[in-house]
């Protein structure tokens, strides 16, 4: 019994060190490469969620049913995480290199996220309020039909400011003074509010 529960862990070990090596974690990529189920190969990248503070490459997981990002504090790539209903917040999350996609998502905290490198996609989510701990956005910041009615910590857009159809929108309108929320946050690109 006690050979089959490390023999078990040996294998579990093996296979969150080889997702670990691979330049992109998604369902379908991790299925083929395993030749497990979906259902499996959910749990195989829940455990790697769990078991990894830094990965380098992107996480696409597209739809997925995630309800957490585990020990996950920084990944260097891209992460695609649209239309996941089930996840609720970014937990230790502080770190995504490449672009960040929560477009439908429900969403509503981003945890300890600080920083984005590119492009920060949110439209059409009715769950987060605020940007909370989020001070860079290096590329496009898209908060189109969303419900986000704080900035939070956000000093640097750099590209395209978007609010339309968002309550922070008319916040920005009937606050256009000096020290204004627009003010307050360096944006490289448009801004759009309507």
């Amino acid at each position: 019994m006690i050979k089959l529960i490390k023999e078990d862990i040996n294998k579990k070990v093996g296979l969150i060190k080889l997702i670990q090596k691979q330049p992109e974690v998604s369902l379908n990529h991790i299925m083929d490469l395993l030749g497990y189920s979906r259902d499996k190969t959910m749990e195989i990248i829940k455990l790697f969620l769990n078991n990894t503070e830094k990965y380098d490459g992107s996480i696409i997981l597209y739809g997925a049913s995630i309800t957490s990002l585990g020990k996950l504090k920084y990944i260097g790539g891209e992460l695609d995480l649209a239309t996941n209903t089930t996840l609720e917040s970014l937990g230790n999350l502080e770190y995504v290199g490449g672009s960040l996609d929560l477009e439908e998502s429900d969403i509503s905290s981003l945890g300890n996220l600080k920083y984005i490198g590119k492009n920060f996609m949110l439209r059409f989510n009715d769950d987060l309020n605020s940007l909370e701990k989020l001070e860079h956005v290096g590329g496009n910041l898209d908060l189109r039909h969303t419900k986000i009615r704080s900035t939070g910590k956000l000093k640097y857009v750099g590209g395209y400011f978007s609010v339309r159809e968002a309550p922070i929108a008319l916040k920005i309108i009937n606050n256009r003074s000096t020290y204004g929320i627009l003010d307050k946050i360096k944006i490289k690109g448009e801004t759009y509010l309507n």
